[in-house]
């Protein structure tokens, strides 16, 4: 499939019903805890938002962060003692939500907000950010939409509404005998890698950081004033 051709929007609208459903269960059994959005631990996702934050400047910078569950990396940004311009979460499940807002949302925060919304159904066309975010989205095993399919046309939305996109993703390459899950993707980051380079040139690669015990990896794609033009990007489609 061209990654430039949506997919199904009834794919779409299936597989946010099927997010919506594992999320509410597992934070049920697990609380409004990392664990609840199935990381393995506070720690770990920490050390994935430190290393994004080696990767990109976020000070001062408009953030969306797509996937973004209680709005833990806002958390994280403040007490890095990062002064953002803007952050905006949106996640298409409104139990994560209504955690985020009750933690953030009753506080006097400046340009910080949340939404729900499933970008790859409603992308942003009206809105450029600095920096797009996705930690913790992309791990799931699809059932009716090819995962390397999926990856591909997420990376070119979050692309269209933001000069700088870093997200997150399970590796191909384990740590020891780790056991692979059934029900969790693995992606060949050299892939991911070069499906980055068929929007920018500008794409850098972390395979370094700590296993949990399974591999992540992080990518980073920005923009240089051209590459969404030559990526066929000339407005903030999808």
């Amino acid at each position: 499939m061209n990654p430039k051709i949506p997919i199904n929007d009834d794919q779409l609208a299936a597989l946010e019903a099927d997010i919506q459903a594992q999320y509410s269960k597992r934070i049920g059994e697990k609380g409004a805890t990392p664990e609840g959005l199935f990381w393995d631990t506070e720690e770990s996702m920490r050390t994935r938002f430190d290393a994004a934050l080696e990767l990109a400047t976020f000070e001062n910078a408009s953030v969306v962060d797509v996937g973004c569950g209680f709005g833990d990396f806002y958390g994280h940004l403040l007490d890095r003692g990062i002064d953002m311009a803007s952050y905006h979460g949106v996640d298409v499940s409104d139990v994560v939500l209504r955690e985020a807002n009750t933690r953030w949302g009753g506080e006097e925060l400046q340009n910080v907000s949340f939404e729900q919304r499933n970008i790859l159904r409603d992308p942003f066309d009206d809105r450029e950010f600095d920096i797009a975010v996705v930690f913790g989205t992309l791990g799931h095993r699809l059932e009716s939409i090819d995962n390397e399919v999926y990856i591909r046309q997420f990376m070119r939305t979050c692309f269209a509404c933001a000069d700088t996109v870093i997200l997150n993703a399970l590796s191909l390459y384990r740590e020891g005998d780790w056991p692979y899950e059934e029900f969790v993707y693995y992606y060949d980051p050299a892939k991911v890698f070069g499906y980055a380079q068929e929007l920018s040139r500008n794409v850098r690669l972390r395979h370094d950081i700590e296993p949990i015990p399974q591999r992540e990896f992080l990518i980073l794609f920005e923009d240089d004033g051209l590459a969404r033009t030559r990526a066929g990007i000339t407005e903030l489609d999808s």
